[in-house]
Formats: structure tokens, sequence, C-alpha cells
């Protein structure tokens, strides 16, 4: 039974006199909940039907293997057999299977057995941390100093303080162990941090860097759209130069845009380790600039520059081009916020961000400052990059310092994204000739950029000038052949000169090296409409 049969199923029991469920009905409404309820629901169920085999054989399969184990344990609990392996394979069973409070306990009885075993404590203070029981991982760290210390045990139980909110403690601890093992503590550090991940659903996840020189200063940064955590988190380098630490929210895939994640999961995973910091701040830009703005105006006394906020899951505002993973469930417009450290930069001139933007963001974020950059385009920084005005900008952030208006004048003209931009603009209001020039003055100033021969391929089809088009675009394929937009383009130019064979062509070449869902379905059209009717 699939979801909208159990809803129809369950309102016709509303509908009626006050009947008991069918057993049918507990089952297939403990398939749809799963999780712990999952257990809990067939058990009621059983008490009504005692007899029914299904419900038995649910809850057997569910509870088996957990049962048997708590069988075995208690018979081996008390025994020279419960060696510390055997107390370690259960706690990695049972957290595999996410039944943490029964691993804790089985822990606590191995500690009972093993109270001086070195490497047992060690294992149990690790799994403590990597299930963020930071309060759990507290009480265990001086028990595993009972018998050992090490720098970096000493070091873990420093954050693990901090994550509980414990500031003093923390850095009272850090500071001993600089001063007493400086070489074992520079160790520590890779590329200058040390990182701990401090929450982790699956799909997104939120990392913890700290800098190997302690300061009070950190910035939470929220990656933009093409990072997962297998890339450094944004701005990474900019922060390190800084001595600054780092809380970035990271995520799976490309095409993750933190659905799975609310903002009371973000704060209460971060709430306690940002209270320790004197200075707070939230950057990002895109999907990274709206995640500033939506988990970051959660944290007290936070300063926020966002750019260009944007979140492609809104199903009224997101670029449609973009494949979402999830549906939309982050609350819309965003609860108002009226702090007046936030910095918004956007280019009101874009069709997607504006709307958005005017309508969603500026009545969310009433005090908010906002800086125009009229035709910088969505991508904020690569225009602020270009005219050296960046790095100035995100210093003075960061510093606490006023930040001043974008310059634009005289300086846009040494931005290639201004002008692909502004051509791209053209084209969108028709102006063909004018998307040439200024695309073409892109291409010229950064050869390996991608996105004016996109404009200069379809301003040339615009104007009709088929073989220039057809010839342009077969360049831009041969540059880019891993990009399919390239593979469409030269298809296009080939269809406008009525060419369909030669366009089929192009798009089945590019199918044979890479399955792209935009290819195969032009693909698929065109070879229809060659059908003879």
């Amino acid at each position: 039974m699939d979801s909208k049969a159990l809803q129809a199923e369950l309102c016709s029991m509303i509908q009626q006199d006050p009947v008991k469920p069918s057993a049918h009905q507990y089952i297939e409404l403990a398939k749809q909940i799963k999780g712990k309820n999952y257990s809990r629901l067939l058990k009621e169920g059983l008490q009504h039907y005692p007899c029914n085999h299904e419900i038995r054989s649910l809850l057997k399969a569910k509870n088996e293997k957990t049962f048997v184990l708590r069988k075995m344990i208690k018979k081996m609990i008390g025994k020279k057999a419960a060696s510390r392996f055997f107390y370690e394979s259960c706690i990695n069973y049972l957290l595999n299977i996410e039944e943490k409070e029964l691993a804790k306990k089985i822990a606590m009885l191995g500690i009972e057995q093993n109270k001086k075993n070195s490497p047992y404590l060690r294992f149990v203070t690790k799994k403590a941390m990597q299930i963020f029981d930071w309060k759990w991982a507290s009480q265990l760290f001086p028990l595993l100093h009972d018998q050992e210390v090490t720098t970096t045990s000493l070091y873990d139980y420093s954050v693990c303080l901090q994550l509980l909110g414990q500031k003093e403690e923390s850095k009272q601890l850090v500071e001993t162990i600089r001063n007493e093992n400086p070489e074992e503590y520079s160790k520590l550090f890779k590329d200058s941090y040390r990182k701990y991940i401090i929450f982790n659903n699956g799909k997104s996840r939120i990392e913890l860097y700290k800098h190997q020189i302690p300061n009070e200063r950190v910035v939470a940064t929220f990656d933009t759209i093409d990072k997962t955590w297998h890339d450094i988190p944004f701005s990474f380098n900019l922060i390190k130069k800084n001595d600054m630490d780092l809380v970035a929210l990271r995520r799976d895939h490309v095409r993750n845009f933190h659905q799975d994640l609310s903002r009371e999961d973000y704060i209460d995973s971060t709430s306690p380790a940002f209270s320790t910091y004197e200075d707070k701040f939230a950057y990002g830009t895109s999907l990274g600039g709206y995640a500033a703005l939506y988990f970051g105006s959660l944290i007290s006394d936070i300063r926020i520059l966002a750019m260009a906020p944007r979140n492609s899951a809104n199903p009224d505002y997101g670029a449609r081009t973009i494949v979402v993973k999830e549906p939309f469930k982050h609350i819309s417009p965003h609860p108002v916020s009226h702090n007046p450290n936030i910095t918004i930069v956007y280019d009101p001139q874009n069709l997607v961000d504006e709307p958005y933007i005017k309508h969603e963001i500026f009545p969310s974020y009433p005090k908010a400052r906002i800086l125009k950059i009229p035709y910088a385009g969505h991508r904020v920084p690569r225009f602020l990059a270009q005219t050296k005005q960046l790095k100035p900008l995100v210093m003075n952030f960061l510093q606490k310092k006023p930040l001043k208006e974008i310059e634009r004048g005289a300086l846009r003209k040494k931005s290639s994204e201004y002008y692909w931009v502004v051509s791209d603009y053209c084209l969108q209001k028709n102006h063909a000739k004018w998307a040439l020039d200024f695309a073409q003055h892109a291409k010229e100033m950064m050869p390996d950029f991608d996105r004016p021969y996109v404009s200069i391929s379809k301003a040339l089809v615009a104007l009709k000038r088929f073989n220039e088009a057809i010839k342009f675009s077969k360049e831009a394929y041969d540059k880019f052949p891993k990009e399919y937009k390239f593979a469409i383009l030269l298809a296009e130019a080939y269809i406008a000169n009525e060419n369909r064979e030669a366009a089929i062509s192009v798009l089945e070449e590019f199918s044979s090296r890479k399955q792209v869902a935009k290819v195969k379905k032009m693909l698929s059209r065109l070879k229809k409409d060659l059908i003879p009717v």
C-alpha cells in the first residue's frame, strides 16, 4: 500500500464510528512511520491481534538481532570471557543500528571490567565524540587520563568542553598543552587546523575547524552550489590567513540544498560552541549567502555578509535549470531578524535574484544594509575579485570595519564577468548585436571563460548568421567537449539552419561519451520530428 492509499484508508476511519484499527492498518502505518515508533506501533497492534503472524514477523525482524545481543550480553557480563574485543564489537554493532543508549550502557559495563585498559577507554571516548555526545565524552576523558595522558586526548578534551559551552575550562586546558608540549601541540594541526565533525545526518554535516593559534574569533561559512564536503570549505584560505576558527556547513552532493537540515538542528549543534567566541561572523554567497541568513541569523551577536542569496530548491524563486534532490521544506519567507549587522550584496538587474531578494529577503531582514551592484551578475564575488574589491570588502567585514559602497565606473571594465552579464541581459531584451559585441569582448578578456561562448552562439543565431553560428559553435564544442550545453548549442545552430540530421548527429556523438538528461530529451524530440506522418 502506498502512502496515498494509506491516507485514504485512515480518513475512512475518521468518517465512521470509532472502531479498532485493523491489523493491516497497523502494519501499513508502521511501515510509513519507520524510525523509533515503528516497533511501538507494531507492539500495540500485537496487543489487539496477538495471533497475527505478519505483525509478529515484522516485529521479530526488527528486534531479533538486538534481542539476541541483549541475551548474549546478559550471559557474558561478569564473566572473564567478556573481553575488550567483545565490548567493542557490541558497541560498534549497536551504533550501526542506531541503538545509541544501549551502546552507552554496554560501554559503561565494559569500563567496569576494563578500568585500567587504556585502549578500551580510548575506544569508548572516541565513540562518544563520533556520536556527538559531548557530555558523555567529557565524563570519559578524565577516566582515560587516569591511565594515559597524550597531547591529542587533552586537546580533544578541550574541544569537547568548548562544545559544551565551558569556555574558561577549555581555554585553560589549551594554554597548558601549548606551554608544556609546544612541539607536540604543533603536530596536532594540518594546514593550520584540526577538524571536528559536530553534526552529521548523512546529507548535511557541520565541521568545526580549530586554528592552531587560540583565538576568540569564528566565521560560520556556508558552501556554494558547486562545493561538497569533499572540497575545502568556502573561503577557507582567507579565514586561515586571519588566524580564525571556522564552523562550516557542508553537504554530500551538489544537488543537496540543505532541505534535510532545520534551523533548530543547526543552532542546537553549534550554539554552545559559538557562545565561547567574542567575535562571530557568517559569510556565504548564492546558496551559501542564503544559508548565512537562514541559519546564521540564529547565532547571537552575529555579523553576516550574504552575497546574492538564493536557494534553487525554492519552487517559486529557484533557477529552473537546477535539478533539486529534495523538495523545499524551509520556512519561506525567512523568520524576521532585526539584526542591524547584516549586509546583503547583489545585482538588482539579475532577473532571478531581484524578485526573490525584494519580496522574500528584504522583509525578513529590515535592518540589513543593502549594497547593489548593477550588472555584476549572480556571481558577485567574481565581479568583485576582478575589480580588486573582494578582498578589501571581506577583510573589512572580518575586522568589523565599515563596509564601503561598491565602485563600478571605470572599474567595471576590468571584469569579464560584467561584459558577459551585460551581453546576457541584451540577449534577454532582444538586442542581439549589442549582446554579440559585449560577449566577444568578454571572451577576449578571458578566453577560457565558457559563458561568453554561449552568448556569442545565441547572438549569431538571433542575427540569422547561421553559418557563422555553426562554425563558432563547433569551435566552442571542441574547446569544451565535456560541457553538454555546447553540444546543445551546436545542435540548435544546425536546427536554425534547417539541418536536423546534423543536429541529431552532434547529440548522438555527445551521448556516446556522456549521458545527460537534457541531451537525451532533445535527441528524442528531434528523432520523433523526423518520423514521417
